[in-house]
């Protein structure tokens, strides 16, 4: 059993792209039914690159669970759950809807977070915003005194509060991204193919991606406009030996479109430190390597262009991003 905290109507503290806030319910669903132990979050196999951090808080009382997942969502964590705190064998406590809303006496709260957060700071100031210090917490702030002495795997026992904090990938989710995508047809000869497929014209111009959470899969209409366009430029010979900026790059695709169309070499950039991880795998997938293709978030991009441009302009939010340049005289 688990509980999904309400979501916070505070604005987090920390850096989060609000693109990804429907990708940690189906963590959540994967993880929690798994088992009801802390046991149960596990690194992610090899092949599947992890999407976010989860912070383990290990048994704690329902009351601070709660308070310490409504204060965790309003300092960045992207989604909390809480679940009983059982160790194996024990019986399962049977909770009655008596209006109340009571949790179990002992729970186990997972908190979601990016891959670049601070999650150890975030919980001491979370810690502290409850009132319970750094030290040992007492008894009645429902912490299991005897299961103190830190915690693993990257975690500790700040405030005395035994967690670990893991990079993990929601396979469950893997695995229905692998069931929903399929080869797209974008035109004639231009595919957009998973890379768990083989393609269905292997003559035609292949793009390999492996779909996640970046946009840019082929089914969007304006990414499939902006393709076909790639191509009539690359049937015209127009792409040949440019050098093409995928801005708000995704998966890269379009950026990988222009390459396979004979364009010299592509940056793409975007704000969010998965797409850019997405589209340097994707990059390798179709057998494109830095100087021909880099992918940067923004504030990067003016390395990438500053012998071409000067007196750069970066400014950033959650959800976009401006960039300006003066083009340097040949």
């Amino acid at each position: 059993m688990y509980k999904i905290l309400r979501p916070s109507v505070l604005l987090p503290r920390g850096p989060v792209n609000l693109s990804e806030q429907l990708l940690p319910i189906s963590i959540v669903r994967s993880i929690a039914s798994s088992s009801s132990s802390s046991s149960s979050v596990s690194p992610p196999p090899a092949e599947i690159e992890a999407t976010c951090l989860c912070c383990v808080v290990s048994g704690v009382s329902g009351d601070l669970a709660e308070e310490l997942g409504d204060v965790l969502l309003a300092m960045g964590a992207q989604s909390v759950v809480v679940q009983e705190h059982r160790p194996p064998g024990a019986p399962e406590q049977e909770i009655y809807d008596d209006g109340a809303g009571h949790l179990w006496d002992l729970c186990d709260l997972l908190a979601y977070f990016p891959l670049e957060a601070d999650v150890d700071g975030t919980l001491a100031v979370a810690l502290d915003c409850l009132g319970l210090g750094t030290g040992p917490l007492p008894e009645e702030a429902g912490v299991v005194q005897q299961q103190h002495g830190g915690g693993g795997g990257g975690g500790g026992g700040g405030g005395g509060i035994r967690y670990r904090v893991e990079a993990v990938a929601n396979e469950a989710w893997v695995d229905q991204i692998k069931a929903s995508y399929v080869p797209q047809r974008i035109c004639e000869d231009l595919w957009v193919v998973p890379e768990w497929s083989e393609p269905a014209d292997p003559a035609a111009t292949n793009i390999i991606l492996q779909p996640g959470v970046a946009f840019g899969t082929g089914e969007h209409p304006t990414t499939r406009l902006c393709l076909g366009e790639l191509r009539r430029l690359g049937v015209a010979g127009r792409l040949r030996g440019a050098e093409v900026c995928d801005y708000g790059c995704g998966s890269g695709v379009l950026a990988l479109a222009a390459l396979k169309y004979g364009a010299r070499m592509a940056v793409g950039t975007d704000i969010d430190s998965l797409a850019v991880k997405a589209a340097q795998r994707n990059a390798a997938l179709n057998g494109f390597q830095p100087p021909v293709f880099i992918a940067v978030q923004v504030p990067e991009i003016q390395e990438a262009f500053r012998g071409q441009f000067g007196d750069f302009f970066v400014a950033t939010d959650q959800q976009w991003a401006m960039i300006g340049a003066t083009k340097k005289g040949d």
